[in-house]
């Protein structure tokens, strides 16, 4: 593939940060202060 710019990586590495938080969240109950983005994918929200 071809190199990305930095950017394109820090934006990618948070994509799936973001997306493994989900999939935790579906495993377990969050946390209190979890932030609302994960609880709406959680429930099955777009990306």
């Amino acid at each position: 593939m071809a190199p990305r710019k930095s950017e394109d990586n820090e934006r990618l590495i948070d994509w799936n940060l973001t997306a493994m938080l989900a999939v935790e969240g579906a495993r377990r109950p969050l946390p209190p202060g979890a932030p609302a983005r994960v609880e709406t994918r959680r429930r099955g929200g777009g990306w």
